[in-house]
């Protein structure tokens, strides 16, 4: 007779990497890149990382394929021995979501993957509290989904354009203040031309004003139409 299980009975684990950590997580920029040199060396990173992970795990990692839709590139892998999925999606933020049947598998995954990211991740003030963050959770409630995932790409897409949109108009106006300032100086107050740390002192006091404004009215413009 075959057992009857629901998604209750299930072990997840379920980790977003929202400090970009995960030796996995594609590099910024990643889709627009043709340079093959880089895209081997994700494969690379991602080959280690498995590798070092069912090392760790005395367990073998069998890649079952791969899909990409929607903004998501995601692998998945079983394991040989143990009744579990194994699911990376690699665009940033990077997910990793594990499915047991056993408690003792979860468990024993928990404690590899724990050993893996303490050897792998790069030194970091986040690291051991996101590395002792990580946890078993009883159903799928802990499953980091694909449209939680969308949002939170969505948010930082949306967050790195705005601050470089931020960054280009600021970097005018500051240019144009300054010009302004230098004529008033010169023209107006007679103070000549050996006065450029008061030119750039006037222009930042006025910059300072004005950021705040500039910043929401540009994230909303991308929110809205981006």
């Amino acid at each position: 007779m075959v057992e009857q299980r629901t998604p209750e009975d299930i072990y997840t684990i379920g980790v977003l990497d929202v400090n970009h950590l995960m030796p996995f997580s594609k590099p910024e920029g990643f889709e627009a890149s043709e340079d093959f040199q880089l895209k081997d060396e994700v494969l690379a990173r991602t080959t280690e990382f498995t590798t070092t992970l069912a090392r760790k795990l005395r367990s073998r990692l069998i890649s079952i394929g791969e899909d990409k839709a929607e903004g998501r590139h995601i692998l998945r892998y079983v394991f040989s021995g143990r009744e579990g999925l194994l699911e990376l999606i690699i665009d940033r933020p990077a997910v990793l979501n594990a499915y047991f049947v056993k408690r003792k598998d979860a468990v024993a995954f928990l404690h590899a993957l724990r050993a893996t990211l303490k050897q792998e991740l790069p030194p970091s003030t986040v690291k051991d509290l996101f590395i002792d963050s990580i946890h078993i959770a009883k159903g799928l409630e802990e499953k980091i989904t694909h449209h939680a995932h969308h949002k939170m790409r969505a948010i930082y897409l949306h967050k790195g354009a705005s601050l470089v949109a931020v960054a280009i108009v600021i970097v005018a106006i500051f240019e144009v203040i300054k010009a302004v300032v230098g004529i008033i100086t010169v023209e107006v107050l007679g103070l000549g031309r050996g006065h450029p740390w008061l030119v750039t002192v006037i222009s930042a006091v006025f910059i300072s004003f004005f950021f705040d404004p500039i910043r929401d009215r540009i994230e909303h413009f991308i929110e809205k139409y981006f």
